[in-house]
């Protein structure tokens, strides 16, 4: 329901000063206010919960050093992305195209993009 209403100034600067502290509407931190004052709870969110999964890593992939090949200047995505022949757009495809050959594992886009880094194992998952 939209109204109009009157607050004293004092009031009013202490919802605005709430509202900016924990980055919710004027709106919301004034409804939860007002439920509040009427004894009712504010409405609940609903409860998410992860479901972890598996990795099913080969052995002696070590899932802990993934972020090594980012870290080191001479990892393999520099060397993919020299032998794919420009930079730019292909740089988060030459480090995917490095980390599955570091696994030992294959790509599943349907980028064809990746056809061009050697020793890549790739998938089209439209196929």
């Amino acid at each position: 329901m939209r109204t109009t209403l009157t607050l004293e100034d004092d009031l009013a600067e202490r919802i605005a000063d709430l509202a900016r502290e924990t980055r919710r509407p004027f709106k919301a931190v004034l409804n939860d206010a007002l439920r509040r004052g009427l004894g009712e709870s504010a409405p609940t969110e609903p409860e998410f919960h992860l479901r972890p999964h598996a990795g099913n890593l080969l052995p002696g992939i070590d899932d802990r050093r993934f972020n090594e090949l980012a870290w080191e200047p001479e990892a393999r995505p520099v060397g993919h992305l020299r032998s794919g022949g420009r930079g730019g757009n292909l740089t988060t495809d030459a480090h995917l195209a490095a980390l599955a050959v570091e696994s030992h594992g294959a790509i599943h886009p349907a980028d064809t993009d990746f056809l061009r880094f050697s020793g890549v194992k790739w998938v089209n998952p439209l196929d």
